[in-house]
This record gives C-alpha cells, sequence and structure tokens, in this order.
C-alpha cells in the first residue's frame, strides 16, 4: 500500500535465511540490485556488521532492522524504538511506564532517550 501511494515500484518479499547464510545473502542482495531489506529476529544483531554506516539510533541499540543501499555503502537503522515510542505516545497518547517486548526490547530500553532527541515527551516513571 505504502509503494502505490507514494508512487513507487518496488517488491516486498520474504526471505527465509539461516544464521550461517545471513552474511553472503545480504551481500549478493545489494550486489544484485536491491535497494533496501527489512531485518528481523535472529539477524538484527548480525545486520550491525553488514552496515557500512549506522544511524546514531542503531548504534544507540547495537542493533539493525534495516539496511539501506547508498552510494557510500550500507547504511543501518533500527526504526523499534522509534516505531514503539511513536505508537504507545503519538498513536495511543498512552504514558510509558515500562518500556519491554520480545523482539525489540534491546532498541525498547533506550526508546526514552530516542524520544528526548526527536521532541517527543512522553513522561517516564
Amino acid at each position: 500500500m505504502f509503494a502505490r501511494e507514494s508512487g513507487q515500484n518496488i517488491s516486498y518479499r520474504l526471505y527465509d535465511v539461516a544464521p550461517g547464510e545471513f552474511h553472503a545473502r545480504v551481500r549478493a542482495f545489494f550486489a544484485q540490485g536491491g535497494r533496501g531489506l527489512n531485518v528481523t529476529l535472529p539477524h538484527k544483531i548480525a545486520a550491525v556488521d553488514i552496515a557500512h554506516e549506522l544511524t546514531p539510533r542503531a548504534a544507540h541499540a547495537a542493533a539493525v532492522n534495516t539496511l539501506a543501499a547508498r552510494a557510500d555503502g550500507i547504511l543501518g537503522d533500527n526504526t523499534d524504538g522509534a516505531g514503539l515510542v511513536r505508537d504507545l505516545c503519538d498513536n495511543l497518547g498512552l504514558v510509558i511506564t515500562t518500556a519491554a517486548c520480545s523482539s525489540s526490547a534491546r532498541a525498547a530500553r533506550r526508546a526514552g532517550s530516542w524520544a528526548r532527541c526527536w521532541g517527543w515527551h512522553p513522561r517516564w516513571w
């Protein structure tokens, strides 16, 4: 739906990749012209090593869930904490008292500092 609404021609596919094959498969994807990947468990920490550069939030989380091709290499980002904070604070209007979830616990632990970096002001207790 996003691609259609933004006028982009993309293909979004699921790749089931064993941990031992992850680095080679990602390198091959980008070598064949791939533009970006979403990364899920168990590969989020391994994806850090593939990125040529990390966004501040990916470096802060020490995990990557988005890899994007750029002219100067592969950019690694982590949107887990940002998505959690945005959903809970902006969309639902909730006050966050604890932050923990299974697949994004590493990023969620740091979501409070991210929120302030982006000008969001959730109340933390």
